[in-house]
């Protein structure tokens, strides 16, 4: 199993999006920080900004499935 944490948009930070897009932006970077570090110590494989970086993440671990996969055949 993985688990991504969710900056932007989820409970963590406490934020609604106007919030965030009214926010200084050193107090919103400082509270993702903060936040990314909670995600991190409770486990969490990756930390996204928001939901539309997910992708990305889907495939680095499918990535990493092909290549442990691919490893253990070779193996």
């Amino acid at each position: 199993m993985w688990t991504v944490g969710v900056l932007k948009g989820g409970s963590e930070i406490g934020l609604s999006e106007q919030e965030i897009n009214e926010m200084d932006p050193y107090e919103l970077k400082k509270r993702m920080k903060n936040a990314e570090n909670r995600f991190l110590n409770a486990g969490a494989d990756f930390v996204i900004d928001e939901i539309g970086d997910l992708l990305e993440i889907i495939d680095r671990i499918n990535y990493r499935l092909t290549e442990k996969k691919d490893a253990f055949i070779s193996g």
